[in-house]
């Protein structure tokens, strides 16, 4: 087994980061140490636990590389921890006109957004239109089992839930009643993630084209704007502006996207007073109401602090679960 301590300058919320809903594979350890999580980043099996705001300790079973990343690279790149989003909550006037942004900062400023692969992501936000959270992890897991590759450098303790996330060649190749079966027996969604896993296998969609930044996980990428990469997915059935958004954000790393679901809209609405003009939360009044939020937040990256406070509200004004 190979342990390796990580620290770094930044402030980090782990459990906060992984249980956001920005990702979905991550399993808290059940043991007296409450800051212990097993998860999957690139293909790979690894436990972290949580030392403190500026320290971890990395475990993986026995290679210090994640492919030909050294293993405390792969991990501070997947966490974010290299990233600068500044300017995040120096907005003073927008503090001082809502007390509770710094309590949200008091308790989640140290809130990352990771750097997932952009497929898993694809698929991952795909299985989540109007799911609970629950039910994502299961059908992920499903997909993983079913379609994925079982990791054989899985730590002892953690091998149960070690299998790949699937390829997109895998996803394109299977069959329909099995991929009916791992997304909550939805016929429809399951031919959406087949046709999509087609595009990206045929080339009608690249992830890497429509990337926000240059990433070394995924080789040498054009860099796209976010309005482009959103359109892109916007084409393919079952990917809606809520979806896309997610898929944006979380997984080609385009900042200014704001996902919008019912808990986003009702807390800016009673924390901003931002509303749209009908009830009905069609293309036009979402894309009103995120740029109404980005002007609001007017940070470099309004859709971190959107999910910042998107996790307060739901752990402290709504009462959720999230691990």
């Amino acid at each position: 087994m190979y342990q390796e301590h990580i620290s770094f300058s930044t402030s980090l919320n782990l459990e906060a980061t992984l249980f956001c809903g920005q990702a979905f594979r991550w399993r808290k350890a059940n043991t007296l140490h409450n800051k212990i999580y097993n998860g999957i980043i690139y293909g790979h099996a690894i436990t972290i636990t949580q030392r403190n705001a500026h320290e971890l300790l990395i475990t993986s079973k026995n290679d210090p590389y994640i492919g030909n990343k050294a293993l405390r690279d792969a991990v501070i790149t997947y966490l974010g921890l290299s990233d600068s989003c500044k300017g995040l909550f120096d907005n003073t006037p927008l503090l001082e006109k809502y007390p509770f942004m710094n309590q949200a900062r008091a308790l989640y400023g140290g809130l990352k957004l990771l750097r997932q692969e952009p497929f898993e992501a694809l698929i991952s936000f795909m299985c989540a239109q109007g799911m609970g959270i629950q039910i994502i992890r299961r059908q992920i897991e499903q997909l993983a089992r079913q379609f994925g590759e079982k990791i054989n450098d899985s730590p002892p303790f953690d091998s149960e839930h070690c299998y790949s996330f699937p390829s997109p060649q895998a996803l394109a190749n299977a069959d329909i009643e099995l991929l009916k079966k791992c997304t909550n027996n939805n016929l429809v969604r399951a031919k959406n993630i087949k046709h999509i896993s087609e595009a990206v296998v045929n080339g009608e969609l690249v992830l890497e084209h429509i990337h926000a930044i240059h990433n070394e996980n995924l080789g040498l990428c054009s860099k796209c704007s976010y309005k482009k990469a959103k359109a892109a997915l916007l084409r393919f059935p079952g990917i809606g502006d809520k979806i896309a958004d997610c898929i944006c954000l979380f997984g080609l790393e385009h900042g200014e996207a704001i996902p919008i679901d019912r808990h986003v809209r009702m807390y800016l609405y009673e924390w901003f007073g931002l509303k749209t003009v009908t009830a009905a939360l069609n293309s036009k009044n979402y894309e009103q109401l995120a740029s109404e939020a980005r002007e609001l937040f007017g940070s470099s990256c309004p859709g971190l602090l959107s999910q910042i406070l998107f996790h307060f509200w739901r752990l402290h004004v709504k009462g959720l679960r999230t691990v």
